[in-house]
């Protein structure tokens, strides 16, 4: 959860910079360093309120110009840390989704199929979860089997929208954590950031399964329409000590779609994809 740092007792564990990365690290020391200014950035989603020297990781678009019609309006995302007070209107602040929420209680299994919700799943009401997939995936049989343990009810399965749920409030609860009002809103929860290397691999692993392909070289390829997503899964990754690429986005025209509907898709390159599995 999120605490004032007079309260904070030594060796506490906390999230924060240490030079290099984000991470968790022991409370050593206290200093009073006397009255600082506080800078408050509004948001749709809260406040940040921080001094002027505290690092903040944002995703700020630039412009990068290509040949061809239309290419001067190109532009790239590029994720940095900077000061707060470098802070600019329209810059996307990267922080732990739902950062106070504590009520999952971690485990491999539970982490693999939060990861294969995170890619293709979504909430309906307060009580189903649904699961996108091809007509003839082969790795529902797997979830079906952790469903049917954990929460006590079988996947119903409705074949013309190649798509399945689960009707339970519990697994909805869970869900609930990772998928938001639409697919541009997901993102990791906080337990996952400090939880332990199996169940770091096996979130990657279902997520994966959803919204990622293994190339012929042996890396893997992560999608999502949500940059922000990926830009934490690449962050994951980098705390795992995989080797990964920079997140790129491009824009597509999907069968059905009009010029007006041109959408976009992020792609991250992971080449350690035999320690994800």
């Amino acid at each position: 959860g999120v605490d004032k740092g007079e309260s904070i007792p030594m060796e506490t564990r906390v999230l924060g910079w240490n030079g290099k990365n984000l991470g968790w690290g022991n409370v050593v020391n206290r200093v009073d360093s006397g009255f600082q200014e506080i800078f408050a950035y509004k948001t749709r989603t809260g406040v940040l309120r921080v001094t002027a020297n505290h690092r903040v990781l944002i995703t700020r678009k630039q412009s990068n110009p290509k040949s061809g019609r239309g290419g001067y309006r190109a532009v790239t995302w590029k994720s940095t840390w900077i000061f707060a007070c470098d802070i600019k209107i329209g810059d996307f602040l990267c922080i732990p989704h739902n950062f106070a929420n504590e009520k999952i209680k971690s485990d491999i299994e539970l982490a693999e199929w939060l990861g294969l919700v995170c890619g293709d799943g979504h909430v309906l009401k307060r009580h189903k979860v649904g699961i996108t997939h091809h007509a003839e995936a082969t790795y529902i049989a797997h979830y079906r089997d952790f469903i049917e343990r954990r929460y006590g009810k079988p996947f119903k399965y409705i074949e013309h929208n190649r798509t399945s749920y689960v009707y339970s409030a519990v697994a909805a609860e869970d869900a609930r954590c990772f998928v938001g009002k639409t697919a541009h809103h997901k993102r990791i929860p906080v337990y996952l950031w400090s939880a332990s290397r199996e169940e770091q691999i096996s979130f990657l692993r279902g997520y994966g399964d959803a919204d990622g392909t293994i190339r012929n070289d042996g890396c893997i390829e992560f999608y999502s329409c949500s940059r922000l997503l990926l830009e934490e899964i690449r962050q994951l990754c980098r705390m795992l000590g995989f080797s990964v690429g920079q997140v790129s986005t491009r824009e597509y025209i999907g069968s059905g779609f009009s010029k007006k509907g041109i959408r976009t898709i992020s792609t991250l390159r992971c080449y350690n994809a035999s320690k994800i599995g």
